[in-house]
């Protein structure tokens, strides 16, 4: 139980508080006055305790030793004793109290309304809240597990569907569906950032009497390739173009974004200097009802937006311009904040930009674990290497093989980068054909201590440096 974070008590004696931090007891150590306190509380109490009266005994008899005084029990109160770590010890019996103790649920915040035993929680976490996190076996998603379903039916972006159309291609994920639907009607899918581009549109200019048009009049599916190559055609010449229009987008977006936020504080200003006493639910209503219509229409906005930049993405990710061509230089900003939360297990680990090691070649990124993972879990930055599934997975040779390179970069030109490689294994799951999105991780659970990732040169502004080299070899 001392592994697993504490829950919401539902109404928890003074007795099971540590004397220290005043939260609910973890390993519970009991003083020989009767106190209790947790473990690493009374632990860094007795040494700051230490601390401060072996440094007043070095102030008085300077070159004399002296033997610090014991401090005395965290409870403070009368009769208390001193704590040492011979008299104090750990209470397995209020321990056992304390994990019978009536607590929430976790997954109270997103509806359960279970109590019970402390002890009983993993369990129900396990196997029978309706609100506990499961993996959807399609996106790899958390999703609540009474969710799943209407999740795939409504929502989930891996989700197999068919064009409603009727047209000859097999069936797509979902995430790419409006972008199919918007080639099979042959509308160019920039459509709402403001390209006016469609095959119909160009048709009047087309000379008459041409052979391919008399072609396709006769044969509708020769006339939906013709359009289908116009389209693609279009796509790829009017790129900049495209990207343009996404940006200009977005700028406009922000400017409104900002224009919104001030006009909602402004009322919000003015709605407090009316009567704050008077106010009541009911006068509040219609403020409610505006303020969700505004983030409605901004959540619309943003996932047409969003789209819109993995479009881009789709068109541009091969570009010889933007590729890593076997290398990638990750930099991690806003770092520390990211450690804090991983410390907390608020996040796990976090991906790297994908890059490649040629023109339509194997698609890589990186996987960091900032507060390391397995063997490295809390003393390491663990780094591990992932193959993504990519376009043109068909042509190249599997297993992948290679050797990989990653260096954490150092900031200043007087210290060499600290670094690790290995070499592809052909029996590997990681070195595949990826047939999900990604492959399994391989890499460094111990890449680096976070003695040496926390400390200059390595460590500045608080930003780090990931720098990956593949080199390919032959099966």
């Amino acid at each position: 139980m001392e592994d697993l974070p504490l829950p919401e008590f539902v109404n928890l004696d003074k007795s099971f508080l540590c004397s220290i931090c005043k939260e609910p007891l973890r390993n519970p150590m009991q003083t020989f006055c009767g106190h209790h306190a947790c473990c690493s509380c009374l632990e860094g109490y007795m040494e700051e305790a230490h601390a401060v009266s072996a440094a007043a005994s070095r102030e008085e008899e300077e070159g004399e030793r002296t033997v610090a005084a014991a401090p005395i029990c965290p409870a403070q109160e009368r009769n208390c004793h001193t704590v040492t770590k011979e008299n104090i010890f750990l209470d397995r019996a209020i321990q056992k109290r304390l994990e019978r103790q009536a607590a929430y649920c976790p997954n109270k915040c997103l509806g359960c309304v279970e109590t019970l035993m402390w002890k009983d929680v993993p369990q129900h976490l396990e196997s029978s809240c309706v609100f506990r996190q499961v993996e959807c076996p399609l996106c790899k998603e958390d999703i609540i597990f009474s969710c799943v379903d209407k999740h795939q039916e409504e929502e989930c972006p891996q989700k197999l569907m068919d064009c409603p159309n009727f047209c000859q291609t097999a069936q797509m994920k979902r995430s790419d569906l409006s972008l199919h639907m918007l080639r099979c009607n042959n509308i160019c899918p920039y459509i709402t950032l403001g390209c006016d581009f469609s095959v119909s549109t160009i048709a009047p200019e087309r000379a008459e009497g041409d052979d391919d048009d008399d072609a396709a009049a006769t044969n509708p599916e020769a006339a939906a390739a013709a359009a289908a190559a116009v389209l693609t055609t279009h796509e790829e010449e009017s790129m900049k173009e495209h990207l343009r229009l996404t940006m200009k987008r977005l700028s406009e977006q922000e400017i409104e974004n900002q224009r919104l936020r001030d006009e909602l504080e402004m009322r919000l200003e003015r709605k407090c200097q009316e009567n704050v006493s008077a106010a009541t639910p009911n006068n509040l209503d219609g403020l409610d009802e505006t303020l969700r219509c505004l983030l409605l229409k901004h959540d619309k906005t943003i996932t047409e937006l969003v789209n819109a930049l993995k479009s881009v993405d789709q068109q541009m990710q091969y570009s010889p311009d933007l590729l890593g061509m076997g290398e990638m230089v990750w930099k991690i900003s806003g770092i520390n904040a990211m450690r804090r939360a991983a410390t907390k297990d608020t996040i796990k680990y976090i991906y790297s930009p994908v890059f490649f090691t040629h023109p339509y070649g194997y698609k890589l990124c990186l996987r960091a674990y900032i507060n390391g993972d397995g063997l490295g879990k809390g003393t390491h930055l663990s780094l591990f290497f992932v193959i993504l599934q990519g376009d043109y997975d068909a042509t190249l040779q599997w297993p992948f093989s290679g050797t990989v390179k990653m260096k954490l970069l150092s900031q200043d030109k007087n210290f060499s980068d600290h670094y690790k490689e290995f070499r592809s294994s052909p029996n590997s799951n990681s070195f595949q054909r990826p047939k999900n999105e990604r492959n399994p991780p391989t890499g460094f659970p111990e890449f680096s201590t976070h003695t040496l990732t926390w400390a200059k040169p390595y460590y500045l502004n608080d930003e780090i440096y990931i720098k990956t080299s593949v080199r390919l070899t032959s099966n």
